[in-house]
C-alpha cells in the first residue's frame, strides 16, 4: 500500500474483525448465519462466539461443503432466520462468488467472507503468537499450519509484479475508470 501511496489507517486482521462485529451483534441484539468450513466447523465456531459474546444470537449454521443446487434453499433458510450478518467462510475466491450471487436471496444487511477465520473461531487451528501477529507474519504461521496454502504463497512473485507496474504507471489501469470491462 506504501508503494501505490494509498495510506490505511490500521490493519485488521479476518478472525478479529468477526469477533468485533460479533461483540457488536450482542451488544445491538443482531443476529448472525455462519456457513463454511467442515461439517460441525460452524456450528462449534457459533458456541464457541456464544459463550464469548453473551446476548449473541446465532440464526443457523451450515457447513461449506454443500452442491451448487443447494444454494437456493440455503439462502430460503438464511432469509426465513432474519439474520442480518452473514459470515461465509467458503475460502477464497469462493466465497466471494458465492456472496456475489446469493446475498440478495439472503436478505441479510451485512455479507462478509471470512476465508480460514471459521476454523480460528472454532478452536480448530491457533492463531499465531503475538510476536508473529506484530512482524506481519502472520500468514507464514498459517502456512506452516496448512502447508497446502505454499501453492497460494507461490502466487505472491506475481501480485508484488503487478503491484510495482501499477507503482510504476506501466500498466492498464485507470482508478478514475468506472467501466466494468477490463481489457
Amino acid at each position: 500500500m506504501r508503494l501505490l501511496k494509498t495510506p490505511i489507517q490500521e490493519r485488521i486482521p479476518g478472525v478479529e474483525f468477526t469477533e468485533h462485529l460479533c461483540k457488536r451483534a450482542a451488544y445491538e441484539g443482531w443476529s448472525i448465519w455462519l456457513i463454511g468450513g467442515k461439517p460441525g466447523v460452524a456450528e462449534t465456531a457459533a458456541e464457541v462466539l456464544k459463550s464469548k459474546y453473551p446476548g449473541l444470537i446465532i440464526a443457523g449454521t451450515n457447513d461449506g461443503y454443500f452442491a451448487a443446487d443447494q444454494s437456493d434453499g440455503i439462502c430460503n433458510d438464511i432469509a426465513s432466520s432474519g439474520a442480518k450478518i452473514l459470515f461465509a467462510g467458503l475460502g477464497v475466491p469462493k466465497q466471494e462468488y458465492w456472496l456475489d450471487e446469493n446475498l440478495k436471496k439472503t436478505g441479510v444487511i451485512v455479507g462478509m467472507g471470512i476465508g480460514g477465520s471459521m476454523d480460528v473461531l472454532s478452536g480448530n487451528l491457533a492463531r499465531a503468537p503475538r510476536i508473529w501477529q506484530k512482524l506481519y507474519l502472520e500468514w507464514l504461521y498459517r502456512t506452516i499450519q496448512e502447508p497446502w496454502r505454499w501453492k497460494r504463497i507461490a502466487k505472491l512473485p506475481l501480485f508484488v509484479f503487478y503491484v510495482l507496474l501499477t507503482a510504476l504507471h506501466i500498466d492498464n489501469f485507470d482508478p478514475g475508470d468506472s467501466s466494468d470491462s477490463y481489457e
